[in-house]
């Protein structure tokens, strides 16, 4: 079966335009895990696919970089050791919840 030059160029165009105008929203990030997540918080979970999904919610302190396993700021911009059980951070300023709430101290004790 012969087909024609003009359907060879144009069905493929029509495929194009079909396929953008179903295209999903730009801001939205789908993840699917083979199996389920019990819980996201990181106090509770060692689970892989918790821990993704709650590094993706929240910030910690400080965080291990994969590429040279050293510790990099990321809530705390500072800490130094006071003792073997104690740690002192300085806590990044301008820090704000979703909300508009502000970061502080409190807030970290609570976690």
């Amino acid at each position: 079966m012969r087909i024609a030059r003009r359907t060879a160029l144009v069905t493929p165009a029509i495929l194009a335009a079909g396929h953008a105008s179903a295209q999903r929203a730009q801001d939205t990030l789908r993840i699917v895990f083979r199996d389920g997540v019990p819980n996201i918080d990181p106090y509770y979970n060692s689970l892989r696919t918790g821990l993704v999904l709650a590094h993706q919610a929240w910030d910690g302190l400080i965080h291990r970089d994969p590429t040279d396993f050293t510790m990099k700021p990321l809530l705390a911009t500072a800490w130094n050791w006071v003792n073997a059980t104690t740690i002192d951070f300085t806590l990044r300023a301008g820090v704000t919840f979703h909300n508009g709430d502000a970061f502080s101290a409190d807030d970290v004790v609570y976690t």
